[in-house]
């Protein structure tokens, strides 16, 4: 019998990044702090909406791909260590982050920026810790030398 795996209640990830977005247009609309970024450059911003939201899209391909889980707290199948995962533990998160920060590139105020590290929080401490953990839990050493060589965030080996 499988351990049972750490669990959120409450909304997926999916409902919280529609939050941000709809967050960061709010500040920038009543509270845009102060306006830094001027046309044609916050155009950069549709570029990395779009590179966020196809480095997600692929990442969640790749689960697809080996047949198993991308959904949040349920057990997988096969550990994906390879393609993106080779170059961050969440290249969906990553993704997701992205493209929020290509949002408020496209606002060009500040106010949009203050979301970031909230659902930065959010993704970390109700999601990624806790999946984890299930990994862990799950593969073990496996898991655990693949911690070793990818780093949660970013460029790692």
């Amino acid at each position: 019998m499988t351990p049972e795996l750490p669990r959120t209640p409450g909304p997926l990830p999916p409902v919280y990044v529609v939050a941000a977005a709809l967050a960061e247009w709010a500040l920038h609309a009543w509270l845009p702090i102060v306006q830094w970024l001027a046309w044609p450059w916050r155009w950069v911003g549709l570029l990395f909406v779009l590179k966020g939201l196809i480095l997600a899209a692929l990442g969640r391909w790749q689960y697809r791909r080996h047949r198993t889980s991308a959904t949040p707290f349920t057990e997988s199948d096969v550990l994906v260590t390879g393609g993106l995962f080779e170059w961050t533990r969440n290249p969906m998160y990553s993704g997701l982050l992205l493209a929020l920060a290509g949002e408020a590139l496209l606002f060009g105020s500040v106010g949009p920026w203050l979301v970031m590290p909230a659902i930065w929080l959010v993704f970390t401490h109700l999601f990624i810790r806790k999946e984890e953990a299930g990994m862990k839990l799950q593969f073990e050493q496996e898991y655990e030398e693949y911690c070793q060589r990818v780093k949660r965030w970013g460029v790692g080996k």
